[in-house]
């Protein structure tokens, strides 16, 4: 009978969820035992943290907020030009706290979407847990994102205008060259009339001196 395969399974440490590549951060080794039946201490794991709402910015210049535990964090930053929302346990190495391979990163349409379900979330939660949730606060982020979007409406009208002001002197500009325009064949029909009839008269002056002289 063939052995049996050896099924792989998410790593889970306190329910959070390792979802990264394997060579993102260090990897927590079992103990090992030697020869003379000695064993080796596990790496120490990063001490634990209170969690707080202060921002605060990493060394990349990110912003981030500390969740507590062992430097589970919600950072902003972006990847090619798209910004994420990552939810990521972070390691110290060589005095520096790093990106861990265990956490998620959303993208802005996800986190639209999980904001969209939010209220339902929440809902869900009290139902089924029973235990007080701490409700967000967003008074001042919908008066600052009304401002910003009142901002970029009064911006947008400004824009347009200007763009009406622009395309109102250019039809002006060129109403008043196709005025000159006008002006210019006019005074240049009126010479060429003045200049037939100069040249008609003499003409006529000229037949009558013939006529005189042929007398």
């Amino acid at each position: 009978m063939p052995p049996r395969k050896r099924t792989t399974k998410a790593k889970m440490d306190d329910d959070f969820i390792d979802d990264s590549p394997a060579d993102a951060g260090p990897q927590t080794k079992r103990t090992k035992t030697t020869k003379d039946n000695k064993t080796t201490a596990k790496p120490k794991a990063s001490p634990l943290k209170q969690p707080d709402t202060k921002k605060h910015i990493d060394n990349e210049g990110n912003p981030y907020w500390e969740l507590g535990g062992r430097h589970r964090r919600v950072t902003l930053s972006k990847f090619k030009g798209s910004m994420l929302i990552s939810i990521r346990e972070h390691y110290e190495k060589d005095g520096q706290v790093l990106p861990g391979k265990k956490g998620i990163s959303l993208s802005m349409e996800q986190f639209n979407a999980m904001m969209a379900i939010l209220p339902q979330l929440l809902a869900a939660l009290l139902k089924e847990s029973g235990t007080e949730v701490v409700m967000p606060a967003f008074g001042n982020v919908q008066k600052r994102s009304a401002e910003v979007t009142e901002n970029a409406r009064a911006a947008e009208e400004e824009e347009e205008e200007e763009d009406m002001q622009m395309k109102e002197e250019e039809n002006v500009h060129v109403k008043e060259e196709e005025e000159e325009g006008e002006r210019v064949e006019e005074e240049e029909g009126e010479i060429e009339e003045e200049e037939g009839e100069e040249e008609e008269k003499e003409e006529t002056e000229k037949k009558r001196r013939r006529s005189l002289e042929q007398r």
